[in-house]
């Protein structure tokens, strides 16, 4: 337990060593933020500012920049450094993703406090909505840059998912087949219950939206270990 302990804090030391010495990263991390400075007040449709600022700054920074530093680790071979240690699949996921959400969740709370207008029940529960949504998605992030061999094949796949995304959430509404299958979509489950919550219903008026939130966290985590211990054996 110490030794993993003290491998997860070395790895987070390095990530924020990587931070520092590429500042554009942190920047992208606040783009959830600069959106809402921008459209927060100029669009006053709840749904509306919920996909525009938050969903958009969720998926682009899980399904976007979370690859990007994935596949960054590969091209300096540091990723191979790190698995011929023995790092194993549960430090890794924590060294690289704990900092990356630490960031990216206050760029969203940031977000929140600007656009909305919430009692501290209600901020908290959007807050735990969004770690959700934002860890669920950078897993899924960190399973594309592991799987693509190079930065424009996770670019590509990237934006193939990110359509996927948006055709189910933003279509749900206009076909069945497309409501049902938004329905399971992580991101589609986080828009109803943010919905509910800033209308007052609470974080369990959707007990279905939670748990395929949290079914949406531990899938990638199970494909992730298997996918590295497979290539820690290649």
């Amino acid at each position: 337990m110490k030794a993993c302990k003290r491998t997860i804090k070395a790895l987070i030391c390095k990530e924020l060593k990587d931070y520092d010495k590429n500042p554009i990263i942190i920047i992208a991390l606040f783009l959830p933020f600069l959106t809402s400075v921008f459209y927060g007040s100029i669009f006053k449709e709840v749904l509306f500012k919920i996909d525009l600022c938050i969903n958009s700054g969720i998926t682009f920074l899980g399904i976007i920049l979370m690859p990007y530093l994935i596949i960054e680790e590969k091209e300096k071979h540091t990723l191979d450094v790190l698995i011929l240690y023995s790092v194993n699949s549960f430090e890794f996921l924590m060294g690289k993703v704990l900092p990356f959400i630490f960031f990216a969740l206050f760029a969203n709370i940031l977000s929140v406090l600007n656009i909305f207008k919430l009692n501290f029940i209600a901020f908290i529960e959007i807050i735990l909505i969004i770690f959700i949504s934002l860890l669920s998605v950078t897993l899924i992030g960190a399973l594309i840059g592991f799987v693509c061999r190079n930065q424009s094949e996770a670019m590509f796949v990237s934006i193939i998912i990110m359509l996927l995304i948006y055709i189910f959430t933003l279509g749900g509404s206009l076909n069945s087949v497309l409501s049902r299958i938004s329905s399971l979509c992580g991101i589609s489950a986080m828009n109803l219950l943010l919905g509910n919550i800033i209308e007052g219903k609470g974080v369990f008026s959707s007990p279905q939206s939670l748990i395929i939130m949290i079914i949406w966290i531990i899938l990638p985590i199970i494909l992730f270990r298997v996918i590295y211990k497979r290539k820690k054996f290649e």
